[in-house]
């Protein structure tokens, strides 16, 4: 039997494991080094996705990462789910090929990706 399912509502966290977390956060002054999520704010992937005909409605993950975005401060956030690399500003990664080190300087325009239009690893950016 083929399943026709790719995502379930079950893989959202918990309203427990969502305060868990802002209590963690708290507890540090919301201040990290990098933030590494599967998906990221809503309003930045309205912003990626602007324009390409793909569509991610906002949800309970992307509406808290969103009020994670007004309240830490941090060096970068990596995140992935939209299967393409970009950077769509100084402080935002989108990560599907290309492998980078957390110290590296280099923009994921500059990692070879198979099969992808320079549009794509392009998006977003400005």
């Amino acid at each position: 039997m083929a399943w026709r399912e790719s995502w379930w509502p079950q893989e959202l966290p918990t309203e427990g494991e969502l305060q868990e977390g802002l209590r963690n956060l708290e507890r540090y002054h919301y201040e990290v080094d990098y933030v590494i999520t599967h998906c990221c704010a809503s309003t930045l992937q309205d912003r990626i996705n602007a324009g390409t005909g793909r569509s991610c409605a906002p949800d309970l993950l992307t509406d808290y990462l969103e009020t994670l975005e007004q309240k830490l401060h941090y060096r970068h956030w990596y995140f992935g789910h939209y299967h393409r690399d970009c950077q769509p500003d100084d402080k935002h990664t989108l990560v599907y090929y290309a492998i980078l080190l957390l110290e590296q300087k280099e923009s994921v325009n500059a990692v070879p990706v198979p099969d992808q239009t320079e549009g794509e690893k392009d998006h977003g950016k400005g």
